[in-house]
């Protein structure tokens, strides 16, 4: 699950300019149910979401029915953007994991709103990109490391961001979005915890000594 402390892709700056421009562009308010679906795979994409606050997760099905888990987030920003530029269908399936509230913007007022104003244009882009380089460096570590590296990597991470804090999991879906099964990512976990790194619960990990979660990772890096 990645959950984001800050403000990683720059929303508030690009939000903020938008808020200031509505005689150029609608922004308007929504709010979204827990278990709502708010995008789904293969469908046109002709509206912006913009999640203000809440939680949500992509996946993406297979023909054969497959279904992968992409990721959990908070602090989102900005989806449709990727498609719209693309001029694609969207990419994955989004879900509203708890209620949501953000705006829905137009997707032809707020291209012609970049055409006019090259600010907005370095704005959007520098969140994209920002978007594009997290999700490259994820499926890079996922690629050139072994799933336990991957599932510490994450603990140590959220330890960072949230010290001493509990995080709350899907053990399943975690096992998917590492391309992994639950009974390899459940045995990875269970030694963890053995080895005195983490502590686990029904739905829940927490970091109680990140100075031997980094060790084990260490010994991982190279395998």
């Amino acid at each position: 699950m990645l959950v984001t402390s800050e403000d990683v892709y720059d929303t508030k700056t690009l939000i903020d300019y938008l808020s200031r421009h509505q005689d150029s562009i609608t922004l308007k308010p929504a709010h979204f149910d827990k278990d709502q679906t708010l995008m789904t795979q293969g469908q046109h994409v002709e509206q912006l979401l913009f999640i203000l606050d809440g939680e949500i997760s992509l996946h993406r099905q297979t023909v054969h029915g497959r279904r992968f888990q992409l990721g959990t987030y908070k602090h989102n920003g900005f989806l449709g953007l990727m498609e719209l530029f693309s001029e694609k269908t969207c990419f994955y399936t989004v879900c509203a994991n708890s209620m949501c509230t953000g705006y829905l913007l137009d997707t032809k007022q707020f291209t012609q709103l970049i055409y006019q104003t090259p600010e907005l244009a370095k704005f959007v882009f520098k969140h994209i990109t920002s978007k594009w380089y997290l999700s490259v460096e994820k499926m890079t570590r996922n690629i050139l490391h072994t799933i336990k590296y991957c599932v510490i990597d994450e603990l140590l991470s959220f330890d960072e961001q949230q010290p001493g804090e509990k995080l709350y999991i899907n053990k399943t879906l975690e096992s998917e979005r590492l391309g992994t099964s639950i009974r390899v990512y459940n045995r990875i976990i269970k030694q963890l915890q053995v080895d005195g790194a983490i502590e686990v619960g029904r739905n829940y990990i927490q970091v109680i000594n990140r100075a031997l979660l980094e060790e084990i990772l260490e010994m991982e890096i190279d395998k």
